[in-house]
């Protein structure tokens, strides 16, 4: 850098004779007025496009840092954004072995060998090559990692993203290639040939991602995809368009454009993985709600099976007890008859302990199971049920309300202390057409609540028995009050109910 004929600084040296590279992003001052001139000597032998890439900024020194310092801090911004988001994608892709990921973390690994230039520059002086030829292949391997995981997101058989994708890798090994070796063999003819075909590639790549994202944008999630690739789409068109707009401000068309795809492509991925472990929750809750179904189930079963093994012999004992009393008649010993009687009808009273809760025999099967494990476990359970055969709710709807609420009665109280005094009351009754239903159990467990969602305390996340209960609750057009007030945990459910029988 040369003012008024004077040296001011230099980076290597460009005389042909003593040729030495090195670049860096540095400032200079000086001190003039009226008329300066200003020359800068440039000489790069070992890059495809040689000469200034930049506009060089001439203000105070007070402006240029802070036009550089704002440089500086929008791309570590953006680094220690990607790189953030590169050490999420390489741990999901290990726990999840999910292709999508690990595409997604080569992805983001371009975009920080691409974007590390600013920075680089900024603090360290480097020569060339390989870091130009580095920078070119990361840019040209982003073009085929974009390909690829939105091909993984937006799913299809279609083999053009997969053949894209290996065009434009290809394209960034021999960019690559001809960087390392073109200080050895300067063809003009070949440079613009190169030129050409990348700028061709670049159009390709940005037409076709465009294009995949309007046409699957009816697709879940493509809509924030969308706005990624349409970004990334406008900046490659911006690179190829506004080639002759060299900003002092602004005009990173690249970075910006990766900063928007990464983040795009990352919240895309992470509402895919939401979703996922949504209904792996959902589907776990299914299972486990199934298996206690069949357990109520063959428990019923059981109950039935004993009862009716019980009425066999009660029938087949009756022959004995039919004689015995025929034997009193007929030799008039009517006291010793009576007796007799009393003893027989107390065996009945004692044998016949099954109880009914309600009509509705799907209902009476769940309270039983969790009577059963009160019982167990020596808790009292009080239970007043008014609940008619028929009320217009499905027996669906019922058994889910019933025996979410009751499993997590159970669950509270299982383990507390004789002390505690657990127990577990359930009242239900129709009152003015409508079914109300009340639980309530002491607690020891700290609650953990969000406005109207509580937090499972089996596993992470929000508890999905409360959550299946509100649901058909509100479907129905009733509504659901849960109230936790010194330890004791109640709920109260209002249904409208169509008909009683």
């Amino acid at each position: 850098l040369y003012i008024n004929g004077e040296l001011m600084g230099q980076m290597g040296n460009p005389d042909p004779d003593n040729y030495q590279e090195q670049i860096q992003n540095r400032v200079f001052t000086f001190e003039g007025k009226g008329t300066a001139e200003i020359v800068i000597a440039v000489t790069d032998k070992h890059s495809v496009s040689s000469g200034i890439q930049y506009v060089p900024v001439l203000a105070s020194p007070f402006k240029v840092n802070i036009i550089r310092g704002l440089s500086l801090m929008i791309a570590v911004v953006f680094m220690a954004f990607t790189f953030f988001v590169l050490i999420f994608s390489v741990y999901m892709y290990m726990r999840t072995k999910k292709v999508e990921f690990g595409l997604f973390a080569l992805l983001c690994i371009c975009v920080l060998g691409y974007g590390s230039y600013p920075i680089l520059h900024s603090f360290v002086a480097v020569k060339v090559q390989p870091c130009y030829g580095m920078e070119a292949l990361f840019y040209y391997l982003m073009f085929a990692g974009v390909m690829l995981v939105q091909q993984k997101i937006l799913g299809g058989e279609e083999r053009i993203p997969e053949i894209l994708a290996g065009v434009a890798a290809a394209a960034g090994v021999m960019v690559f290639v001809a960087e390392m070796l073109c200080s050895r063999a300067q063809s003009a003819t070949g440079l613009y040939l190169i030129s050409k075909l990348t700028e061709i590639l670049k159009w390709a790549a940005a037409g076709y991602l465009l294009f995949r994202s309007v046409k699957e944008i009816k697709q879940k999630y493509s809509n924030v995809l969308l706005v990624g690739i349409v970004v990334y789409a406008a900046s490659l068109a911006a690179d190829r368009i506004w080639r002759l707009y060299e900003p002092i401000i602004g005009g990173w068309f690249m970075e910006i454009g990766a900063a928007v795809l990464v983040a795009s492509v990352g919240l895309t991925l992470w509402m895919e993985l939401a979703n996922a472990y949504r209904f792996q929750l959902t589907y776990g809750e299914y299972s486990r709600q199934m298996e206690q179904k069949l357990q109520i189930q063959k428990q019923n079963y059981e109950e039935l099976t004993e009862k009716m093994d019980e009425i066999s012999r009660m029938r087949h004992d009756m022959r004995h007890h039919l004689r015995t009393i025929m034997s009193y008649t007929q030799q008039g010993k009517y006291q010793e008859m009576m007796e007799y009687l009393q003893e027989y009808a107390s065996v009945i009273t004692e044998e016949e302990k099954l109880i009914c809760y309600c009509r509705n025999m799907a209902v009476d099967a769940v309270i039983h199971f969790y009577a059963g494990e009160l019982r167990k476990k020596g808790i009292p359970f009080e239970c007043d049920m008014m609940l008619p055969q028929n009320i217009g709710i499905s027996d669906t709807d019922l058994c889910k309300i019933y025996g979410n609420l009751l499993e997590n009665a159970v669950d509270a109280v299982k383990d507390l202390l004789t002390e505690n005094k657990p127990y577990v009351k359930m009242l239900t009754k129709v009152k003015n057409r409508k079914l109300l239903i009340e639980i309530s159990n002491p607690y020891s467990n700290e609650i953990q609540r969000r406005e109207k969602v509580f937090y499972s305390t089996k596993h992470e996340g929000f508890g999905i028995g409360t959550a299946s209960v509100a649901e058909v609750v509100q479907r129905m057009g009733g509504y659901v009050v849960f109230n936790t007030e010194e330890s004791i945990f109640k709920v109260n459910i209002f249904l409208p109910v169509k008909t009683v029988q």
